[in-house]
Parts: C-alpha cells; structure tokens; sequence
C-alpha cells in the first residue's frame, strides 16, 4: 500500500547515523503521503565536508507503485535538480517534471482508492557521492536537512553527524573521484 510511507533517503547512511536523527524530521518524513505531496515543496540539502560531494547527475527519486494482483507497474526515476539554499546544495524534482510527477499521483491514487491490498508503491531519493582530494579528513561532519514548502524552514534530519557514522567507512574509501 502506499498509505503511510517514509521518504527513504537512500545515501547510502549506515546504521551508525542513528543516535544523530532529528525524531521530529523524521516523524513528519514519515507522515508525507507522495500520493498528495506538492512535488514544488519537498526538497533534501546536503552540507557536506570538503572533500565530499554529491557525484553530478545521481540524484534521483523513485517514484511508483506495482499491482501485485495485475503485475502491472507504474515507476518513474526522476533526475533531481540541483538547488542552493543558505549555502547548501540541495535537490528537488525539477519544474519541468512536475507536471509528470502530479500525473502519476493522480494514477496511483486511483489505484490505492480501487485496490488498496494489491498496491504496492516505492517513494525514495537516492544519491551517489564522490572525493576530492582523497576524501573527507578524519572527524569531519556532515547534515541533511528536509524543506517542506518552497521557501520554507530547512528542518534538519541528521545534524553534524561524523562522516564515519554517516557514511559505511569502507564506502568512503570505494567511493569515485569527483571529476572536474
């Protein structure tokens, strides 16, 4: 069913990140419904330490729903766009989809009203990361932040999390260069 689903922030974050989680973020995370939420509103920042970034282009939300009765499935990868707030990086599903993106909330609140049981949706952001210069130093800190509304507060999810307890340590290490 796609009643009640959390936004899956999927950077890869470790198990580790845990005791760094703002509940309150997190609460309101898991009360978003993607079949109703304002694809203009939502959007994920980022602040990084030097030496980490966001490999250009891999930002992207998965959207979509399966009837297991049917097999029929309904999925759309959407690249993110690039966005700056408060000198943060963030991203957002970019203007030009969200005409796109509202059709298929449309589609599949049809489906969850007529089979409720038989759908089964996925709603998720997932990013890949890159080094600089080696990658981050030793101790260093990372935050995610969630805005709701365009324009509106950046709530934070993780905040000055070591990158090490964010982040797997063995990903870090196998992670690509960032070119350019």
């Amino acid at each position: 069913m796609l009643r009640g689903l959390l936004l899956s922030l999927g950077l890869s974050f470790s198990l580790g990140a845990c005791a760094f989680v703002d509940f309150r973020t997190a609460e309101r995370l898991s009360q978003l419904s993607p079949l109703n939420t304002d694809p203009s509103g939502v959007a994920v920042y980022l602040d990084l330490p030097d030496g980490l970034q966001v490999l250009p282009g891999s930002a992207v939300l998965t959207f979509g729903a399966v009837r297991t009765d049917t097999g029929v499935e309904d999925f759309v990868y959407y690249t993110l766009e690039d966005i700056q707030a408060d000198d943060l990086r963030g991203f957002r599903v970019a203007k030009e989809d969200h005409p796109m993106f509202r059709g298929q909330q449309l589609r599949l609140r049809a489906w969850e009203a007529a089979y409720p049981d038989a759908t089964n949706g996925t709603f998720s952001v997932n990013a890949e990361f890159c080094t600089i210069d080696g990658g981050p130093a030793p101790g260093a800190l990372a935050s995610v932040f969630v805005q709701y509304e365009e324009g509106g507060t950046l709530n934070p999810l993780f905040i000055d999390a070591p990158v090490t307890r964010v982040f797997d340590a063995s990903n870090i290490v196998t992670m690509p260069p960032c070119s350019g």
